[in-house]
C-alpha cells in the first residue's frame, strides 16, 4: 500500500503515490481506506504500479480501495494506469480497478480514471468497482457520482462500472 488508513476521521491530500511494485503472489493499492468514520480524499495522483506475478481476478492493482467506512468522499483524484508496464501480468488470472468499494456511502466527484490494461483468465479492468453485488439496474445505496472522467481500453471483460465477486458488470 502507499498509504493506508485505518480508523478514525481525517483526510488523504496532496499526494503523489506512483512507482509501486509488488513482484510476490500480492496485489498493490495506492490508497487503502478501512474503518474509517468520514474520510476526505482529494487532489492525490495515483500512477506506475506494478504487480507482474499477481493472481487476483478483480484487484491485483487498485487505485483507491475502500474496504470500509460510514462516508468517504473521493474527490479531484486522477487515478492513471495507462502505461503497458503498469498493465501486464505474467499470471493466469489478472485483473485492476481504478476504485474499488466495498462499504460504506462514497461520494465520488471530479476524478479521473484511466485504467488500461489487459485482463487475463476471470479477470477484469474496471473504472469503478463495487465488491458487494447489487440489483441490476438500481444505483447502490450511498453512492453517488459528478463529473467524473471515465477510461478502459475497449475489450472484453473490461468495464467503466462493475458490481459483485463474480465481476459481471452492473445491468446484466
Amino acid at each position: 500500500n502507499g498509504i493506508y488508513v485505518i480508523s478514525g476521521t481525517g483526510k488523504v491530500y496532496n499526494n503523489m503515490v506512483n512507482n509501486l511494485s509488488a513482484f510476490k503472489v500480492g496485489i498493490i493499492n495506492g490508497i487503502n481506506t478501512e474503518s474509517v468514520g468520514i474520510l476526505d480524499v482529494y487532489n492525490n495522483f495515483i500512477t506506475d504500479m506494478f504487480a507482474p506475478n499477481a493472481t487476483n481476478a478483480a484487484t491485483a492493482i487498485t487505485g483507491i480501495n475502500i474496504l470500509s467506512g460510514t462516508t468517504l468522499n473521493v474527490s479531484h483524484n486522477t487515478i492513471d494506469f495507462g502505461s503497458a508496464s503498469t498493465t501486464s501480468t505474467n499470471t493466469a488470472s489478472f485483473g485492476m480497478s481504478g476504485i474499488n468499494w466495498v462499504g460504506g456511502a462514497l461520494n465520488l466527484r471530479n476524478n479521473i480514471i484511466n485504467v488500461q490494461g489487459i485482463a487475463t483468465g476471470t479477470g477484469t479492468i474496471v473504472a469503478v468497482r463495487r465488491s458487494t453485488a447489487g440489483t441490476a439496474g438500481v444505483k447502490p445505496t450511498g453512492f453517488q457520482a459528478n463529473n467524473n472522467i471515465y477510461y478502459v481500453n475497449p475489450g472484453a471483460n473490461n468495464y467503466l462500472y462493475a458490481e459483485g465477486v463474480l465481476n459481471f458488470p452492473s445491468g446484466s
